[in-house]
């Protein structure tokens, strides 16, 4: 399991790219993505349920490799 994010300022919408399958907007300065997405779950345009898979997808290769334990 991986995420996809895309190349630095390679995002120009919020809606699509996240029902599209991206998880991780660069360089991350929540023009497109964090609380911008707040509205867009909110009036149903994003599931909740995409937001969760988000950070499923964000945090769980930080498990495959085991940071979360004796790491560095």
């Amino acid at each position: 399991m991986g995420n996809i994010l895309t190349d630095w300022m390679g995002s120009k919408s919020t809606v699509d790219p996240v029902l599209s399958g991206l998880d991780i907007d660069m360089p991350g300065n929540d023009e497109y993505m964090g609380y911008t997405l707040v509205p867009f779950v909110q009036n149903g345009s994003i599931p909740e349920s995409r937001i969760d898979d988000m950070a499923t997808r964000i945090i769980a290769p930080y498990y495959l490799v085991g940071q979360d334990q004796d790491y560095p």
